[in-house]
């Protein structure tokens, strides 16, 4: 059996030790930085454990599992800069968190939410200034190219891409999901309303944060909707990430069935 694994920042409790095969959903939350760690057996969220975050922001920002890479990618913010962190976890009987790598991106006014780009060594993100999505290099953050948004409340945070490569994203000054064809931009309903903040796409589902409460799982429309609540979160959710952790140490995936899960805070 699998599971899915949640990662919230809340207060630290006690550690335990992880199976194999999992899935796991891991969040982040602005004004508490740890992680939280959840699974997910298909219908019910699992607390699992929380962990510091491995350095001290000011704010938390987005969280993006690469398959490629087997790491976690984090964006926050220490003092007026944004950052981007290499995270590399490894599940022993305590999960441990190792800074890998860092850097910046200073052609882009913010970094908000993350989208790992397997195959291309990339990572996407969100820019509220600059109203972009802006994708770097995922080992110096280098510019590779950029995507306007066009639509009306340019205030962008959670993205993630669906699996036609189409990327989704909310905004904190409306209540839509705007989406990519490729061609034009389009929206459905947010059913996270204008509390949506971190996102990411799994198993044909679009996984969003809610406030404080929990995380939305919704087709690429707005419809099929489930909430699971995160009742041990007391503070607003941020980054969001979900992914596949097999066979005991670092974390592990099966690339036929990955998906990534963010969250934001906005």
């Amino acid at each position: 059996m699998r599971y899915l694994i949640v990662i919230l920042v809340m207060a630290s409790l006690p550690a335990c030790a992880f199976g194999d095969d999992n899935l796991w959903l891991m969040n982040a939350s602005h004004g508490e930085y740890v992680f939280n760690f959840y699974e997910f057996d298909g219908s019910t969220l699992t607390y699992i454990d929380t962990v510091d975050c491995p350095l001290t922001p000011s704010q938390s920002y987005g969280l993006a599992y690469s398959v490629d890479r087997d790491t976690v990618f984090w964006s926050y913010a220490i003092g007026s800069d944004d950052s981007i962190s290499e995270l590399d976890i490894d599940f022993g009987t305590d999960i441990t968190i190792t800074v890998v790598n860092t850097f910046e991106c200073p052609y882009a006014g913010e970094i908000r939410g993350l989208d790992f780009v397997d195959g291309e060594n990339a990572i996407s993100f969100t820019s509220d200034p600059d109203n972009m999505i802006y994708t770097c290099n995922a080992d110096d953050g280098t510019y590779v190219s950029e995507l306007a948004l066009g639509f009306s409340n340019p205030h962008p945070f959670g993205v993630c891409y669906d699996n036609n490569g189409y990327p989704h994203l909310n905004e904190f000054n409306g209540s839509d999901i705007f989406w990519y064809n490729g061609v034009d931009w389009n929206e459905y309903a947010n059913p996270s309303s204008n509390k949506g903040s971190g996102m990411d796409f799994y198993g044909g589902y679009v996984w969003e944060t809610y406030w404080t409460d929990g995380v939305y799982r919704f087709l690429p429309d707005g419809t099929g909707t489930e909430f699971y609540e995160t009742p041990e979160v007391g503070a607003q959710l941020s980054g969001l990430t979900v992914f596949l952790k097999s066979g005991g140490g670092d974390t592990g995936v099966e690339p036929a069935s990955m998906g990534t899960i963010k969250a934001t805070y906005r």
